[in-house]
């Protein structure tokens, strides 16, 4: 009995020397593999790999380099790299996830969406590609800056009015930014001409008013310097005085000299009816008022407007 047992150890220290493969439920192992595991026949069955706690899996003292176990907590395979544990996330499962209060010792990389059911997002440091170059605003963005003009953003300029210059695929290119210094922006409206074209400029800080701009109205005129006193007059007629003469042959006439008072005598003209006067106001010089402009703003607090450059 003895003597069967001893060949039969040796039988197989002789296949472990001189054949490296290992074929489970079969003859022929696959030359590739160092161990060939299949189902028996008719039969389907997987291969148990060891299974351990998380706690279980991080106590172990050197791990040898590719060593796998099955994280009975976090419900994946790890295996050792040499230096840490590294996850073997399923690729394709869309509804793969990490337990409650169980943490990935990997920084796993997402392919597709990531769902979050608790709707927020918890860290003490975010780091988003491209936010912090502000990658994630469109060129051409414009907003209103309330720091100094020394503090502005890298990838951000001041909307005066020159050109941004900057390499694009090996060529010199030009970025115009809009000259905003001063001024109050008005939304893009189609359907009005003065609105419905992007970077259209007008309007003026202060207004002189026109003779058009002018309402109807009516001045009530004094005497003075600027107008008089215009009436309507009624019919009347106006008195000279005479003097009565004895002339020669003993006739009597009337020889109208001069009209002094307390002459002997009056002539009446004839009544010159109803009638106006016209005339025109002064201009209002006199007192220093010579159309002057007036501000035309509203209440104000100064802002800078940025662009996004690109």
């Amino acid at each position: 009995m003895k003597k069967i047992v001893l060949g039969i150890l040796g039988n197989i220290l002789c296949l472990n020397v001189f054949n490296a493969q290992i074929g489970i439920n079969t003859a022929t192992p696959d030359e590739t593999a160092a161990i060939d595991i299949q189902s028996p026949a008719n039969e389907v069955r997987g291969a148990l790999l060891p299974r351990v706690s998380r706690l279980e899996r991080l106590s172990i003292t050197n791990p040898a380099s590719s060593l796998l176990v099955f994280d009975t907590d976090e419900k994946i395979f790890y295996y050792f790299d040499g230096n840490r544990w590294v996850g073997l996330l399923p690729k394709e499962n869309p509804n793969s996830s990490y337990p409650n209060n169980n943490t990935p010792d990997v920084s796993p990389k997402v392919k597709g969406d990531l769902i979050i059911d608790s709707g927020r997002v918890q860290t003490p440091n975010l780091n988003v590609t491209g936010f912090s170059s502000n990658a994630l605003v469109p060129t051409g963005a414009i907003i209103m800056w309330s720091g100094s003009i020394a503090s502005i953003p890298s990838g951000w300029a001041l909307c005066d009015g020159s050109f941004y210059i900057y390499n694009l695929n090996g060529n010199m290119t030009f970025f115009p930014k809009p000259d905003l210094r001063g001024k109050f922006i008005a939304g893009y409206d189609p359907s009005n001409t003065d609105y419905s074209t992007i970077g259209n400029s007008s309007g003026t800080n202060q207004v002189t008013l026109e003779k058009a701009n002018l309402p109807r109205h009516q001045h009530t005129i004094g005497e003075g310097s600027d107008g008089g006193t215009f009436s309507q007059d009624g019919n009347h007629s106006h008195l000279i005085g005479y003097d009565s003469q004895q002339k020669s042959g003993g006739n009597t006439g009337t020889d109208v000299v001069r009209g002094y008072p307390g002459n002997t005598g009056n002539v009446s003209t004839s009544g010159a009816g109803a009638h106006r006067h016209t005339g025109t106001t002064g201009d209002g010089t006199s007192d220093g008022l010579n159309a002057q402009p007036f501000d035309n703003r509203p209440v104000y607090y100064v802002l800078a407007y940025i662009i996004k450059l690109p």
